[in-house]
């Protein structure tokens, strides 16, 4: 009689072990993450997250999108408090938020992030100090975007990889001149003339120092800005370039000039291809081509660099399931069928090949772009900015504008710059 207890007793504790382990459901996790970017990128990222909520019930997902400068504002916002998103995009501007960032190292280490499909190239845009703070959502690289007709109207070639700012100076007045458009519709000052213009000097040049994390300058000539301050203000003189505010204000108002034919060029980040040709006439051809340099033979100044990566915040409470998306969203065929490359090249090789095969004509313009762009790039530009790289900019937006309305000389404002920049970084 006590056997038969026993083995009923056994058989209760086993089967009632057994339904605990059938019933038991993963814990519910709850993430959130922000963006920025154009409503095509937000609609594609919401139906990435979509995707991965059907795939994995046991996470849910909030998120939030906004304008550039929104983000930031709002990224500010959260910094200050320790409270940034589980998952949240980062551009060159993240080392002022390093202390904000959980390194994905570790997560590379125990395989939940995989990074078989990559190399050391791409994973180097967002390494920092030796860790891995970020993985790129794609690498870019600055360009000129211009309107091919254009350069048939005035009967000269379509400009070159070697083509100088002098000769961009001569066709921009030549476009005001003969066909009454402005010849561009809006520069990234301060990325032309301090990020790109530097490096152009001399191989080894910086705007910021390379060896030192971008904590102080890597020059020590102002004269090296004085160039661009001065091409800003003829170009505006002689109506090549909008004045400040207008078209010049915003990137939107800037790429609409361009498919409105009131402007043939525009400085961009490669991925922003497929953006300005959204809405753009059917017939409208748009090329790219690396800004000029200082000389036919010298230095581009321009390097491939990751357009935004995806961070995990150190306060999140679910680091590991925020880095099992990060990996979904870098190395799933099915997510990247939607993202379409928006956000830069991808950087798993599978993804490219998957994307390729596509024949979308604007991915490919821009992976061309990109293949040139890395034999021009010499490994030696600095591709973070400075935690102070707000200021810094600000400032130099603020001289570049006294330059043009002729408050100050280009050799001033060069020397000014110099001087606010050196002290800032001290």
């Amino acid at each position: 009689m006590k056997n038969k207890v026993k083995l009923f007793l056994a058989v209760v504790f086993v089967s009632s072990f057994l339904a605990a382990c059938g019933n038991k459901e993963e814990e519910k996790v709850q993430l959130n993450m922000a963006w920025w970017g154009s409503q095509v990128r937000h609609d594609a990222t919401v139906q990435v997250i979509e995707m991965y909520e059907k795939e994995n019930p046991h996470v849910s997902i909030e998120y939030e999108f906004y304008d550039y400068e929104g983000y930031y504002t709002k990224l500010g916002t959260l910094a200050a408090s320790n409270d940034i998103w589980d998952i949240f995009q980062l551009n060159n501007q993240f080392p002022q938020y390093i202390n904000q960032i959980e390194p994905l190292d570790e997560y590379v280490e125990k395989g939940i992030i995989d990074v078989s499909d990559t190399d050391e190239t791409y994973l180097a845009t967002t390494t920092y100090d030796d860790q891995l703070v970020g993985l790129s959502n794609g690498v870019n690289s600055f360009a000129i975007a211009y309107n091919k007709e254009v350069f048939t109207q005035l009967g000269i070639p379509e400009p070159s990889s070697n083509w100088t700012w002098d000769e961009f100076e001569q066709i921009s007045y030549r476009i005001r001149e003969e066909l009454g458009m402005y010849a561009i519709s809006r520069f990234e000052d301060f990325i032309v003339g301090c990020i790109i213009q530097i490096p152009q000097v001399e191989k080894g040049l910086n705007f910021y120092n390379r060896k030192d994390l971008s904590s102080s300058l890597g020059f020590d000539e102002p004269d090296h800005l004085k160039d661009f301050f001065e091409l800003r203000k003829n170009l505006v003189k002689k109506g090549a370039h909008p004045e400040p505010g207008g078209f010049a204000s915003t990137t939107d108002l800037s790429f609409q000039a361009v498919r409105d034919e009131k402007a043939a060029m525009v400085f961009l980040s490669s991925n922003q291809l497929t953006e300005i040709l959204a809405g753009a006439p059917e017939e409208m051809e748009i090329g790219l081509i690396n800004p000029p340099r200082r000389k036919t033979d010298g230095e581009s100044g321009i390097p491939l660099r990751s357009s935004q990566m995806l961070s995990v915040s150190k306060n999140s409470k679910h680091k590991e399931e925020a880095a099992k998306f990060i990996d979904f969203f870098q190395n799933s065929e099915e997510a990247n069928q939607i993202l379409k490359g928006e956000r830069g090249v991808p950087i798993m090789s599978k993804i490219r090949e998957q994307l390729a095969e596509d024949g979308d004509e604007t991915l490919q313009a821009t992976f061309d772009y990109l293949e040139m762009v890395s034999e021009l790039d010499n490994g030696e530009i600095n591709v973070f900015d400075s935690p102070l790289n707000p200021e810094i900019q600000d400032q130099y937006n603020l001289l570049v504008d006294k330059v043009i309305y002729e408050e100050m000389t280009a050799q001033e404002a060069a020397e000014s710059m110099f001087d606010f920049a050196s002290r800032l970084l001290e």
